[in-house]
């Protein structure tokens, strides 16, 4: 959305971004009807069947409408965003490699601020967080 913006306003030539209120009246008041229809469909294009959702450690950002509290925020290797999971109904344990694995079933993609870019990599790496394996139902 911030790109869509960022283009919309180089259409418009805004040379100067200052903190002038009469700079910021003349930028809002150049802004069309039609643009901000355009950009209240992007944001709800974004947003359906999703729900803010707030960490345990106090981040937030969108995630499926079937997110409940409880769910796991976790990084699966090789995808492009954070997931939510949720532990199985059936709580499958199964032993590999002498661990105890737990059943989860994928409960959907979502967004959360500040994780998005491979950060819980780094966390992990770090040893800040913990990797495991699981079973994805």
């Amino acid at each position: 959305m911030y790109e869509f913006w960022q283009h919309e306003l180089n259409k418009k030539e805004v040379k100067s971004r200052r903190e002038d209120p009469e700079e910021n009246k003349e930028l809002i008041d150049s802004i069309r009807l039609q643009d901000l229809v355009r950009y209240g469909d992007f944001v709800s294009m974004a947003t359906f069947r999703r729900r803010l959702i707030v960490t345990e450690q106090g981040g937030i950002g969108f995630g499926p409408a079937e997110a409940e509290v409880g769910d796991q925020l976790c990084c699966l290797y090789g995808g492009k965003s954070p997931y939510i999971l949720r532990k199985s109904s059936q709580t499958k344990i199964r032993t590999f490699f002498k661990k105890s694995l737990r059943s989860y079933r994928l409960v959907g993609d979502a967004f959360i601020d500040g994780l998005m870019d491979g950060e819980i990599i780094d966390l992990v790496s770090k040893g800040h967080l913990e990797s495991e394996y699981i079973i994805l139902e």
